[in-house]
């Protein structure tokens, strides 16, 4: 499913060869990453679909089934990422093969520029200094010109195109491959907004996860919020999202002193769907060592905290939320729920002040942030929504939604 896969690629005709029951294998083993449940995998199961009839599914096929709008558009998505994963394979296949066959000339010319019997043999004659060639059994009236001028300088010029034309073929290969993730991504960023404007967030979410999935076990000391927050950035088109909008959250306080507060990511919707606020908040690994012995601890294996993140992704939400967490500044114990309710409250707070719009004056709460323009609307036809995204650890995301909240204004993007 693009540069983010993690499992090989399946074949498209061995997946046409598919029974119901290695179908719905198949999806078992997508079940995490696709948000599907066990009623989503029990609908397909009782529908018999078989490996051919997967590829040819439509959404109204899957609708039909019963199936709601969310699953039945990451169902489909997998299928079409199927699809074009057996495409790009067969597309890199070919170049590689011919970058082989361009490697191969070259070997077979240096083996032919060894001439080996060919050998240039020098017999004393009368005259100081003078060698005479031998004729080669080929004939040539004047073998030392073909073997050191037109031979030599054939050799060497053809070896020179032939490099060329390797590093040629090498170069737009790479050039290629990167179009294409370069396409697939896109896809993903576009494909990940347009589930968010629908109200749908779980394809962002496994996104996220994905990357993380994706880096190494070192980065599990080094993650945190801000880090966080430029993936998720990243995994969202450039121009529908506002990083650290700026609002004014008390206009009575002065200049760091609760003056100011900054939405980790907005994202204007325009007069067409909802503009989205999303809070952040990230738990480290460390911080929960360090929560459950009751004192915080520098020195803490890798390998220790890859357990733990692997055991955070099998844990009930109530379980995850009761752990305790002790950062390295505070030095206090406090729990993953309270950090949860704190985020749902500044995030409640933000969707309150930018229901107001641009600030009007000095005192005034509101937007002050030039990338963000508002226009007005008929009453309560504008829409804000909001979303607390906790990840803890890499591989165990909580989210709460807030909303959707009634405005009277539209958030669009201002372009630069």
């Amino acid at each position: 499913m693009s540069t983010l896969q993690q499992n090989p690629p399946f074949l498209i005709e061995e997946i046409k060869n598919w029974s119901p029951e290695q179908v719905i294998k198949f999806l078992e083993s997508k079940k995490g990453e696709l948000s599907l449940n066990e009623n989503h995998i029990k609908i397909i199961e009782n529908e018999e679909i078989s490996g051919l009839a997967l590829l040819s599914l439509t959404k109204e096929d899957l609708r039909s089934f019963g199936l709601k709008g969310g699953p039945s558009i990451v169902i489909l998505e997998l299928i079409k990422n199927l699809k074009s994963e057996e495409q790009i394979s067969s597309v890199q296949e070919v170049r590689l093969n011919a970058l082989e066959d361009k490697l191969t000339s070259v070997q077979e010319l240096l083996q032919k520029s060894v001439i080996q019997q060919q050998v240039e043999q020098f017999n004393p004659t009368q005259g100081k200094g003078k060698k005479r060639v031998v004729e080669q059994e080929q004939g040539y009236e004047n073998p030392t010109k073909v073997l050191k001028i037109s031979s030599t300088t054939n050799v060497k010029s053809t070896l020179k195109s032939s490099e060329m034309d390797v590093d040629d073929t090498n170069n737009k290969v790479n050039a290629n491959i990167l179009s294409s993730n370069e396409d697939i991504c896109s896809h993903h960023k576009e494909f990940a907004y347009n589930c968010l404007a629908k109200g749908d967030i779980n394809y962002l979410i496994n996104l996220i996860k994905r990357h993380f999935q994706s880096r190494s076990m070192m980065s599990l000391k080094s993650m945190n919020e801000a880090v966080f927050q430029a993936v998720l950035e990243m995994l969202l088109p450039l121009i529908f999202r506002v990083p650290e909008l700026r609002l004014i959250v008390d206009g009575t306080k002065q200049k760091y002193n609760g003056r100011f507060g900054f939405v980790d990511i907005f994202i204007p919707g325009g007069k067409d769907n909802p503009s989205i606020v999303l809070e952040l908040k990230y738990i480290k690994l460390t911080g929960l060592k360090s929560g459950s012995k009751g004192r915080f601890t520098k020195s803490l294996k890798t390998t220790e905290l890859y357990e733990l993140d692997k055991n955070l992704e099998e844990e009930d939400d109530d379980t995850v939320l009761d752990r305790k967490y002790m950062s390295k500044n505070s030095r206090t114990i406090t729990t993953v729920r309270e950090i949860m309710n704190n985020g749902i409250q500044q995030l409640q707070n933000y969707i309150r002040i930018i229901t107001r719009g641009p600030v009007k004056g000095y005192v005034d709460s509101g937007i002050l942030d030039p990338r963000v323009g508002v226009t007005e609307t008929m009453k309560d036809s504008g829409q804000l929504m909001g979303y607390v995204i906790m990840s803890v650890g890499t591989r165990r995301m909580l989210v709460r939604s807030y909303g959707p909240i009634k405005t009277d204004i539209c958030y669009f993007s201002v372009p630069k």
